[in-house]
Parts: structure tokens; sequence; C-alpha cells
């Protein structure tokens, strides 16, 4: 009971399932994919599509094949209850999602479901710990491809791998900043690539808005100031005495900057 509760709480809090808002997402999703495929981008349909029904299937706790296809035609016949003529598309789109691209985004919903379980933790929890705040193997190696990417690629490139580079930022994103720019900081090689990264006013300005609004969130619930000593102890800044006060200014790209000298 407690386990479904907490997933509960933290889909909601990702912006998924939440049981206030159950009803009428599923009200406004038929029309959000017939809007879609209007629109001609079936490829956001079908993405829409499968993560509607893998959504249903981690909810009913049941990953195998047969429960698949039962929840694949309960979709369909949600979806095509009130329609009178639907598209030839549609029915295309269905016959597309295999049990193969299920099995994918099933595994990657399950890893970030487990992430934010860890954060929720962390953040309900009375501990204080700077190396407490959650940051796993595997997010590591996604901010490494996302500074290094950012580093080395020219615009025309980086435009070009932008959907990318937005996934691995969603799936750094529960990360806290603190702990984020932290692990950057504390590697020679990846505060070599913010130095590069700095030189171009384009991919900086990206990279601290981003930042910044994560700052933003965690300053507004007080929740920066009690990690700084061990922050410092972890980056060992050449300046440790302006942290606190960029803190209090909120100047986080001057806080960035400073970190860089």
């Amino acid at each position: 009971m407690l386990r479904i509760f907490l997933l509960s709480l933290i889909i909601s809090h990702m912006g998924f399932i939440s049981v206030q808002s159950k009803e009428q997402i599923e009200e406004n999703f038929p029309d959000a994919v017939y809007q879609l495929i209007d629109q001609n981008d079936f490829f956001k349909a079908k993405c829409m599509l499968i993560q509607e029904i893998s959504q249903n299937l981690f909810l009913a706790e049941r990953f195998d094949y047969e429960n698949y296809q039962n929840i694949k035609n309960q979709a369909f016949e949600r979806l095509t209850r009130d329609c009178e003529n639907i598209p030839l598309i549609f029915y295309q789109l269905f016959e597309k999602i295999s049990w193969k691209d299920m099995q994918k985004e099933l595994t990657a919903y399950q890893e970030k479901i487990q992430r934010q379980m860890q954060a929720f933790f962390v953040s309900v929890s009375t501990q204080d710990s700077f190396y407490q705040l959650p940051l796993l193997e595997e997010d590591k190696k996604n901010i490494r491809i996302i500074i290094k990417t950012m580093a080395e690629k020219g615009l025309v490139k980086l435009l070009l791998e932008r959907r990318y580079l937005e996934k691995k930022g969603d799936q750094v994103n529960y990360i806290h900043p603190l702990r984020f720019i932290g692990y950057i900081f504390s590697d020679q090689k990846l505060k070599d690539c913010m130095r590069q990264i700095k030189t171009s006013k384009f991919k900086w300005n990206e990279f601290i808005k981003g930042f910044s609004r994560r700052m933003d969130e965690e300053y507004a619930v007080d929740n920066l100031t009690r990690f700084i000593p061990e922050f410092v102890e972890q980056v060992h800044p050449q300046h440790p005495e302006r942290i606190e006060g960029f803190m209090r200014k909120k100047s986080w790209e001057e806080f960035v900057a400073d970190l860089l000298n």
C-alpha cells in the first residue's frame, strides 16, 4: 500500500498520471493524439501512444506480453469510442507499436521513476549531507555526454543534436544543481569543457539558463546554503568566501564563472 502511494505521489510530481487529474488526462488524450495526426506529426503521435500504453502497463505492475496486448487494445477502444471516421494513419500507428518499443519505453520509464524516488527520499529525510544527494553512475555518464558535446560540437551540429541533448538533460534534471555543478568542476576535463563552452555566447547562455532555473527552484525552498561547506570541499574554489554572497544575490552566472577561475 505504501509503495502504491509513493508511486502515485512521485508520478504526480513528474507530471504524468495523478489521482486528481487522471480523468482529465484520459479525456484530453484522444484529442491530443488526433491533433498531432492532423499536423502530420506522426512521430510524436506514435511516441504519445507508446507513452500512454507504457504508463498504464507500469501502473498495472504486469509487464508481460499478454497484459501489454490487453492494455494496447483498451487504449485503442478508448481512443476510437466516439469517432465515426478514424484516419487510416491511426490504425497504422497502432500497428507499428511493437512489444520491443514497449520494453524500451518501460525500461526508460522505470529508470526515471527510480531516480525520482531516490530524490524524493533524500528530500524528505533529515540528511543534510551534500554527498547524500543522488548522483548515479548513469547520471555521471549523461552529464559527461552533455558537457563534452556542448564543448566540442559547432552550433550547426548542436542544433542537429538538440533533441538528443534535451533528452539527456531531462534525465539529469532531477539532480540537485549543486551536486550537478560540483561533479563538473571536480573533474578537470569537464572543467576544461566548461571553459570552451564559455567562449561561445550561445552555448554559455543555454547552459546558464538551465542551471539558473534549477538553482531558483532550490533557492525557493531554502535548499542550497546547507550544502555549501561540502560543495566547497569537493570543488576547492579559489574564492570559497564568495559563494554565500552569490547565493544571497541569486547571481548564478557569476557563481559558475567564478568557479572557472
